[in-house]
């Protein structure tokens, strides 16, 4: 549960980022707001007024948000899996690491839930309160 709330956390900066985004990539978009199940903050998605298969922009933020819970949801668990292999035996150094590559891993999802997000939906994560 812990890796979910970092990685919300870590969402919320880039939802910042993705708000403007959002307008800019799509002028005219339309936000709605769904109930995250793992935080129970909100998360808010812009999509464009049109989209793939004609599916209304309320429908395609419904898909992206379910696609959204269930990938975080992936990353989250894999994440914590990864840094309970070390826990209580790493070095600073080893703990440094592991920092660096959750940082990484973290930019990486966040890039990819945008790039997917994008081309699936037509719609961007916008906002995450907390």
């Amino acid at each position: 549960m812990s890796g979910r709330i970092v990685l919300a956390a870590v969402l919320v900066l880039s939802g910042c980022v993705a708000n403007s985004v959002g307008q800019a990539l799509y002028p005219g978009a339309q936000s709605f707001s769904y109930a995250a199940a793992a935080t129970g903050s909100t998360n808010t998605y812009a999509c464009a007024p049109t989209g793939p298969g004609g599916a209304t922009p309320q429908l395609r933020a419904q898909a992206m948000h379910r696609f959204f819970e269930t990938e975080s949801g992936r990353f989250a668990d894999a994440q914590v899996a990864e840094m309970m292999k070390t826990a209580g035996s790493a070095t600073e150094a080893q703990m440094q690491a592991g920092g660096a590559r959750l940082d990484a891993a973290t930019n990486a999802f966040a890039d990819r839930m945008f790039k997917e997000g994008d081309t699936r939906f037509k719609c961007v994560l916008a906002a995450t309160d907390s």
